[in-house]
């Protein structure tokens, strides 16, 4: 069954795309955003979106789809056809998401407690020859050598 949701603008809206043409999956939405446009819709996740400001999507790359999305500067219009298969999602506990997750090596330096620089000590190895030395090495070494 197709249904149709207007958000107004502008963006974000508050959803995310997964598949496309280049991946050879419908265009579905994946998330929505808890208090977005998007929530405040009748926008269901894994939904299919069938067509965006009434451009049919089934040729329509993911990129294509984004750029599309994007380019919708006040009103965005989506034709959606409702899932097959319900999603499931927990609710056995909520999910505290941050606006954009922080990766430890990204912090400013200072920001760690308790941490300690080391130091690294480097060995240099010498690393042995793939083939044997010239034989005129071994003659001028061996002039070195007590003679018998």
């Amino acid at each position: 069954m197709a249904y149709s949701v207007t958000l107004t603008g502008p963006g974000p809206w508050g959803f995310r795309l997964q598949g496309g043409k280049d991946f050879n999956m419908p265009l579905t939405i994946s998330r929505i955003t808890p208090g977005s446009k998007a929530a405040q819709s009748q926008l269901t996740q894994g939904d299919l979106v069938v067509a965006i400001d009434g451009v049919n999507t089934d040729t329509m790359t993911h990129l294509e789809a984004q750029n599309k999305i994007k380019s919708a500067s006040y009103n965005l219009s989506l034709t959606l056809q409702k899932s097959k298969r319900p999603i499931s999602i927990s609710t056995s506990a909520p999910r505290i998401e941050s606006p954009m997750p922080v990766i430890p090596h990204q912090k400013r330096q200072g920001q760690f407690k308790g941490a300690s620089r080391k130091k690294v000590k480097f060995s240099v190895f010498r690393v042995p020859q793939s083939r044997p030395p010239s034989p005129s090495l071994f003659l001028q070494k061996s002039s070195l050598l007590p003679k018998h």
